[in-house]
Order: structure tokens, then sequence, then C-alpha cells
């Protein structure tokens, strides 16, 4: 784990317990600058994540007795 990811908890309630607040931050994207938000967004936590997709393969099946249609390497 690394320091932040220790400390970030304690940052929180910290906070919470002094201010009755989270606290906010200034979220900026390396080689973007920073984030836009509507007005009254406040970004209260950010971590960084990847996307990860599934996509769905059609193998060429037919309804009823119509057979299935897969195609062979040679």
């Amino acid at each position: 784990m690394r320091y932040d990811e220790l400390v970030r908890p304690y940052f929180y309630v910290s906070a919470i317990r002094t201010e009755g607040k989270l606290p906010a931050i200034h979220l900026t994207v390396d080689g973007a600058g920073p984030v836009i938000l509507r007005k009254g967004e406040v970004v209260h936590y950010a971590h960084e994540a990847t996307l990860n997709e599934i996509r769905r393969v059609s193998l060429g099946y037919s309804d009823g007795s119509h057979g299935v249609s897969i195609p062979r390497p040679f």
C-alpha cells in the first residue's frame, strides 16, 4: 500500500470531526487539466481506475432446427 492510501481515511475522519463535513479536493487529470464540474458539484474523493470491457461475440446460432454455423479455421 502506498502512503496516501494509508493516511487518506484518517484525513477524512479528522475533517468530519473538526469541520462536520467531507473535505473538498481540487481534481486534475494528468495531461488534461482540471475536471469540469456542474454548478454546485464538489469532488470529495478520487481514485485511479481502469475500464474493462466485455464484448459479446455472435457464433452464428440460428433459432430452432435451422442449425449452427461456426466457421472453422484452415
